[in-house]
């Protein structure tokens, strides 16, 4: 048990969590935004009461890179495996692109990107969390 619970388990779930609410939030609001027009052009004004949806994006990025730098050094400790941060490298690229460049500005194409990276980075937090719990099972 001790092993186990030395393979720390939470930092990948939470970062599956994190990335995959990251990429639903995205895809979501980028389809509300594509069916209602009008909403879209009001998108470039900001409103006030909207404005906390940045902001969200915002965090959810940046707790998604911590999670990721935490999770995969963690596995990389247990497992010696680069996969998981190989593919979680190019999702947490993915996921800046769509959020901090002016890609944002362009539903369809944004949330599309958005959603690759977060399912990409939830993929290898899956995979991470596998190869640690078979690593521990091995010693």
């Amino acid at each position: 048990k001790s092993a186990m619970r030395a393979s720390n388990p939470w930092l990948d779930r939470a970062g599956a969590v994190v990335s995959g609410v990251c990429a639903v939030h995205c895809a979501g609001l980028g389809l509300v935004f594509l069916l209602y027009p009008g909403l879209w052009l009001r998108r470039q004004r900001w409103p006030v009461d909207l404005q906390w949806l940045l902001y969200l994006e915002w965090a959810l990025a940046g707790v998604a890179l911590l999670l990721a730098v935490l999770a995969f050094a963690h596995g990389w400790s247990r497992h010696r495996r680069i996969l998981p941060a190989a593919l979680g490298l190019p999702g947490l690229g993915l996921l800046a692109t769509g959020i901090f460049t002016d890609l944002h500005w362009q539903p369809p194409l944004g949330s599309a990107v958005v959603l690759c990276g977060g399912l990409l980075l939830a993929s290898a937090h899956l995979l991470n969390l596998r190869l640690a719990r078979r690593a521990v099972r091995a010693t």
